[in-house]
């Protein structure tokens, strides 16, 4: 299961519940969950995963960049941070890379 956690690039919405989108090293695979995005983000708020928009959560340990308008992911995914989301996002990216190289 922790694999599965570290492979996970992001969460989206989807008719009918989320999309999961993990990374097997080659490929991204999609998997349908059938649970509302905000009760998945409550699951995961301490598992290093976060708002990027009201439409996805990032794992923040698959970030290899971002900016004030874009997150790049280690798969090069290129997904939209919202206006709205950007500051806390930032935040929980820098406090996430502060304890990686702690």
């Amino acid at each position: 299961m922790r694999q599965i956690m570290l492979d996970i690039l992001y969460i989206s919405i989807v008719r009918g519940g989320c999309q999961v989108h993990v990374y097997n090293g080659k490929n991204t695979e999609d998997s349908l969950v059938r649970e509302k995005l905000a009760v998945l983000a409550k699951k995961l708020e301490e598992k290093d995963f976060a708002y990027a928009h009201n439409s996805y959560l990032i794992n923040l340990r698959n970030v290899d960049s971002f900016s004030k308008t874009e997150v790049v992911l280690k798969d090069k995914t290129v997904l939209a941070i919202s206006r709205s989301k950007y500051v806390e996002f930032e935040n929980r990216m820098f406090r996430y890379w502060g304890r990686k190289y702690v």
